[in-house]
């Protein structure tokens, strides 16, 4: 499954664990969700953060298609899961390029 969203800030976080200290190390990004309602076909939009997969911590702001997994969380619970996020090209971008 794959949907597109706006990056607005990826922050990276490591450091040494306080119970363990052992060292960790993620990637957050906040971003908003470009969706749309399946009822209505109104846009909808959905704000948050989510866990940059591994090998894209270093992600601009931007534009992305997300390709999504679902995992078993901790507590039992389905939760989706980013596997792999690629930019959105525009398509004024695409236009000159195919021009030159």
């Amino acid at each position: 499954m794959s949907i597109k969203l706006q990056i607005i800030k990826a922050l990276v976080k490591q450091g040494l664990g306080k119970a363990t200290g052992k060292p960790y190390f993620f990637a957050e990004a906040s971003a908003v969700v470009h969706g749309t309602n399946p009822e209505s076909g109104e846009p909808e939009f959905y704000v948050g953060t989510f866990l940059l997969p591994k090998g894209q911590e270093g992600l601009k702001p931007g534009m992305y298609t997300a390709e999504l997994t679902v995992t078993s969380g901790r507590d039992g619970k389905l939760e989706p899961r980013f596997v792999r996020l690629e930019p959105v090209v525009a398509a004024a971008s695409e236009s000159r390029r195919a021009a030159s």
